[in-house]
């Protein structure tokens, strides 16, 4: 019966993978994709374990849609933990090709993503990483899906192993050719309308905006409220806890932004929140896993995947999800 369910499990992710391709499209803003996937890497694994993010400033386009970076990041997550029983600190870094040891890589790549995981923190340097690590039947049929990923856009990945004990993958990306890169579009991807069918979305925003979201949404299905204050939205409680989602202007919440969102938070505890606001990179750290941040200009398509995201993040919060669950 665990043999059948751990197959189960693997068709499920290698379903994933393979799909991961058909949603999105390559996009300009690789650090914020990276960091949605590792919050939700971060619900994937076990409380026992630390996910850690580091980057540093924006970074050339690659050719991977937001749904490959995605499974990407959580399949090689998942697998970089496996390899190591017990609890321990996992840590994605996003560097430019050149930037530190491990970012010296073949002419060409202009992007290096790093999965490294660690049984105990900091043990030792994990930029002194060299040798090959040995992968189980499944971690190795996961890994190849990958590595085909990839290769189809002329990148590769590396599985290896550091003196201090840690599991690593290095993944390689090229920059995406301004040529071919495809302009975004507003239209609702396929598969989400379906998805979104029969949600309750508030839009808590000024008279005159978000028109155009709102008539996708419903076009999608959805039924959408409107609400033009925070009192009145926080006033409305009853009726804001049956919603499914909330998409609000930060510039509603005036000075005590983290407080309100907090309260919004503890008052409806699986409602799926996405705050509009200037600069998503800089947001609440401390509420980032719980709350997605996205431009005010943000396409119609990318707030439905936002919106898609916080709900999974609020449904399973605190609770822990089989990869590919």
């Amino acid at each position: 019966q665990k043999e059948t369910q751990k197959g189960a499990l693997l068709s499920r992710q290698l379903l994933a993978l393979s799909r991961s391709g058909l949603t999105g499209m390559p996009g300009a803003h690789l650090e914020r994709y990276i960091e949605e996937a590792v919050a939700l890497l971060r619900v994937a694994l076990t409380p026992a374990w630390t996910v850690k993010l580091n980057f540093n400033g924006a970074y050339p386009v690659v050719p991977l849609t937001p749904g490959q970076i995605e499974q990407i990041i959580l399949n090689l997550g998942l697998l970089a933990a496996d390899a190591l029983s017990g609890s321990g600190v996992l840590t994605v870094s996003l560097m430019r090709a050149g930037e530190g040891n491990l970012a010296n890589v073949s002419d060409g790549m202009a992007v290096v993503l790093l999965l490294a995981a660690e049984a105990v923190p900091a043990a030792g340097r994990v930029d002194d990483a060299s040798s090959t690590a040995v992968l189980d039947d499944e971690g190795g049929v996961i890994l190849s899906v990958v590595s085909s990923m990839l290769e189809e856009v002329h990148g590769h990945v590396e599985c290896l192993s550091s003196y201090s004990g840690a599991s690593i993958y290095r993944v390689c990306l090229p920059q995406l050719a301004a040529t071919e890169r495809p302009a975004e579009e507003d239209a609702l991807p396929a598969g989400f309308g379906d998805y979104l069918a029969d949600w309750r979305i508030m839009l808590a925003c000024a008279a005159d905006e978000m028109g155009n979201l709102d008539n996708t949404l419903r076009s999608a299905g959805a039924q959408t409220e409107r609400c033009e204050n925070i009192m009145t939205l926080l006033g409305g409680v009853d009726d804001l806890q049956k919603n499914d989602a909330l998409i609000l202007d930060v510039k509603l919440l005036g000075e005590e932004v983290e407080g309100l969102l907090r309260a919004v938070l503890k008052l409806c505890p699986r409602l799926g929140v996405v705050v509009l606001c200037c600069d998503p990179a800089v947001g609440i750290p401390e509420l980032k896993s719980a709350v997605a941040f996205a431009a005010y200009d943000e396409p119609v398509a990318r707030l439905m995947q936002l919106l898609i995201i916080s709900k999974a993040l609020r449904a399973h919060r605190g609770e822990y999800v089989a990869p590919g669950g």
